[in-house]
């Protein structure tokens, strides 16, 4: 087996992630499994096939508005034993701002991670 070959390193996070297709009226909230600067890998009760657009919102530290970015999706599973699905979302367009945002967010949460035992994150900013 190879090794994952990634243009952004990953940190394992449990938290809150709003998902929405535009225009759509369902919202789907739930968790993130982990976090980098391209994307987000999320739980999901809706398949949402590769290529679909959808509008993504992160809350990336306490008392701030919460990241707001156009993503899509990448790839998809379902969950064994599950009713859920497991989504793989890239970020699109992903503004200077946001992603310093975003840059200062993971470099925190990795600087935890580094510090703890490998465990995902849970929810606490």
């Amino acid at each position: 087996m190879y090794p994952e070959q990634r243009a952004f390193p990953r940190v394992a996070i449990y938290w809150p992630v709003r998902v929405q297709r535009p225009g759509a009226p369902v919202l789907i909230e739930t968790l993130t499994k982990d976090l980098s600067l391209g994307g987000v890998r999320c739980l999901s009760p809706d398949v949402l096939p590769v290529s679909t657009v959808v509008d993504i919102e992160l809350t990336v530290a306490k008392g701030q508005e919460p990241l707001a970015v156009r993503g899509r999706s990448v790839w998809f599973r379902t969950l064994p034993k599950s009713d859920q699905f497991e989504v793989g979302l890239i970020f699109q367009g992903l503004s200077p701002i946001n992603k310093r945002r975003l840059s200062a967010c993971i470099e925190r949460l990795q600087a935890r991670a580094d510090s703890s035992e490998k465990h995902p994150i849970q929810a606490s900013y």
